[in-house]
């Protein structure tokens, strides 16, 4: 339990930072305080044992607003990754206190944290090649293309939580 704690502050960290240096990076340093002190909020509701979602939907609206201004895809694409993996880790670390002493080993904490590094790795990986393909497709196309890998992904994970 105490690694995927690590983790978890680790990944509002990495949140955090890659913020402060999208924004920063691109003449916005005014506004990179607020990201320290979002990711200090919520560090600090999670020691309080109080959910951090409000603090979790701020740093995604920011990542998509730092899209949107062109603050660096790359800095938006790791905050969201990173602020993904925290509130994962969030309800996880809730769901380990609420378990009994037995149900709580490092075995379930390990598989978990190894499950997330697959995701996020993934999650990186398309999210660094996706824009290098550059391919034109009708509304409908994509929409239908969309929709056939959100239920793929959906049928994959649910069984992968069968096999565990």
């Amino acid at each position: 339990m105490r690694l995927a704690s690590q983790v978890f502050i680790l990944s509002v960290g990495v949140a955090t930072i890659s913020l402060i240096i999208g924004y920063g990076f691109s003449g916005l340093w005014p506004v990179t305080p607020i990201f320290l002190l979002l990711g200090l909020a919520w560090w600090y509701m999670r020691r309080r044992n109080r959910g951090g979602a409000i603090i979790f939907v701020f740093l995604l609206l920011a990542a998509v607003a730092g899209l949107l201004i062109r603050t660096g895809a790359a800095w938006s694409v790791v905050c969201l990754v990173a602020a993904l993996t925290a509130w994962d880790l969030e309800g996880f670390l809730r769901l380990l206190k609420d378990a009994s002493q037995e149900e709580m080993t490092s075995r379930i904490v390990t598989t978990h944290l190894r499950w997330l590094l697959a995701v996020d790795g993934i999650g990186l990986l398309l999210a660094i090649t996706v824009p290098l393909i550059r391919m034109r497709f009708p509304l409908g196309v994509a929409l239908l293309a969309i929709l056939i890998l959100f239920v793929a992904l959906s049928r994959g994970i649910g069984y992968l939580r069968l096999k565990t």
